[in-house]
This record gives structure tokens, C-alpha cells and sequence, in this order.
């Protein structure tokens, strides 16, 4: 009886100094469970992902579902995951996890504002196929703020804009051509880039103007979503990355 009591102490020492234990392995984590993104409510379409890291050695069948959604009556949302842009009106969809997966699978909702100022809210619920009691809610806000000056020309529609650093990227989603506006101060010794979200490399060309147009669909093969970045051809630093769906 004393050898039990020792015993058991010592395993309840050991068990409450493990930091952080989880017992519940879905084999994914991610950066974040809730983001919020606030834009101009004529904008087209804004949003901001959740970056989901396979944690294992396999592939993973994982299954999203919207559990709420709040939104004004006029906004859409779509959700875009690591094999597809889903269309309006899709409430739930199984998506691949690859075993090479890296910070550029994402999960998004867009919210496609439709001119009209408001708050919406959006709550996924995703977890692994083979272990349903595992998972995981991830909530979306957005604000639609009154409406911004436009002061780009009235040819180009910026659906996509990283302010920080002054890119432009549109239209996204893609499906004749892609366009990127590109600082002065970032010509010249750049080079465009276009993965896969496995990481695979699929298109590559250097950059000699401040407008760069490129034909998306010449080259790529298929629907989906593709990570663009553009990187310093002298010293390879990371001057803008993105995600764009595309769709043909």
C-alpha cells in the first residue's frame, strides 16, 4: 500500500509539470482561431487566412463547416481552402491537409460587401474526417467602413491591395489575368513568382516596370489557389507574398 501511494505521487508530480499537454491529436494546428479584417465597403471583395500546419507524417482528410454566419443581407461570403474556391452558397466541403504542408495552406472566408456598410461574422468548424470528436471552430470578422476616395485609375480595379508595403495585386479571384502594381523603389530587381501550395514552383519571370500584367491562365493548369511573391533578384528577400484563387 505505501509502494502504491509513492508511486501514484510520483506520476501526479510528473503529470501536472507537462506543459501544455493535449491529448485530443487532430494532427493540425494553425496561428490563429479568429481574425477580423476591416475594409472600404466598396470594395469588391476583402479578407484576411488562417494558416493550418500538418503536424503529421500522412495526408489528412479535414472537413470545414460554417456552424453561423452573421452578415448583412446584401454580403456573400465564399470559402476557399486548400484544394478549392467554393462557390456562394457552400456550407460545408472536405479538403486534403498534404504530409509536405507548409505556412502557405490557408483557410479563408471572403466577404463580398456588395457596396453596403456593416459587421459580419462567420464561424467554421474544422476537424479531421477520421477523428471527428477532434476540431476546432475558427471565427471570421469583417467591417465594411464608409466608402474611400478612389484615387487609382478608373481602368484598374483593385480587389487585392497589401497597404504596408504598397503592392497592388487584382483581380482575385483570377481567371483571364493578373496584374500587380509595383512601387518604383521595387522595380527593376524583382522577379515575379507563382507557387503551388505545396510549394511547388510554377511560373517565374522578372519584373522591369512599375505595371506588370501577367496571362495567369497560360500558366497554370487548373482551378485553385496559388501563392504569389515577389522577391529581390540580388538579395532574394521576400519584398510581398499573397494568395490568389483562380479559376478557369
Amino acid at each position: 500500500m505505501k509502494h502504491f501511494k509513492i508511486t501514484f505521487i510520483i506520476f501526479l508530480v510528473v503529470f501536472l509539470t507537462i506543459p501544455n499537454v493535449n491529448f485530443a491529436q487532430s494532427g493540425f494546428s494553425y496561428d490563429t482561431d479568429s481574425i477580423h479584417v476591416v475594409s472600404a465597403a466598396d470594395e469588391y471583395v476583402f479578407y484576411w487566412y488562417i494558416e493550418l500546419y500538418n503536424d503529421s507524417a500522412v495526408d489528412l482528410d479535414l472537413r470545414w463547416e460554417i456552424i453561423e454566419s452573421q452578415i448583412p443581407a446584401q454580403w456573400q461570403i465564399r470559402v476557399v481552402d486548400t484544394d478549392a474556391y467554393h462557390p456562394f452558397g457552400t456550407d460545408s466541403a472536405d479538403f486534403i491537409l498534404d504530409s509536405a504542408a507548409t505556412s502557405l495552406d490557408k483557410l479563408l472566408v471572403h466577404f463580398f460587401p456588395n457596396q453596403t456598410l456593416g459587421d459580419g461574422l462567420v464561424r467554421l468548424k474544422v476537424f479531421n474526417i477520421n477523428a471527428p470528436q477532434d476540431s476546432v471552430v475558427f471565427t471570421y470578422t469583417a467591417t465594411g467602413t464608409p466608402f474611400q476616395q478612389d484615387t487609382t485609375p478608373t481602368s484598374i480595379n483593385p480587389f487585392s491591395v497589401n497597404t504596408e508595403n504598397h503592392f497592388l495585386l487584382f483581380p482575385n479571384p483570377a481567371s483571364n489575368q493578373l496584374s500587380l502594381i509595383i512601387p518604383a523603389d521595387k522595380t527593376g530587381e524583382s522577379e515575379v513568382l507563382i507557387y503551388e501550395t505545396s510549394g511547388k514552383l510554377l511560373f517565374q519571370k522578372s519584373i522591369h516596370s512599375s505595371l506588370t500584367t501577367i496571362d495567369v491562365i497560360s500558366e497554370l493548369e487548373k482551378s485553385g489557389l496559388y501563392i504569389i511573391q515577389i522577391r529581390s533578384l540580388r538579395t532574394h528577400e521576400l519584398l510581398f507574398e499573397e494568395s490568389v484563387n483562380v479559376f478557369r
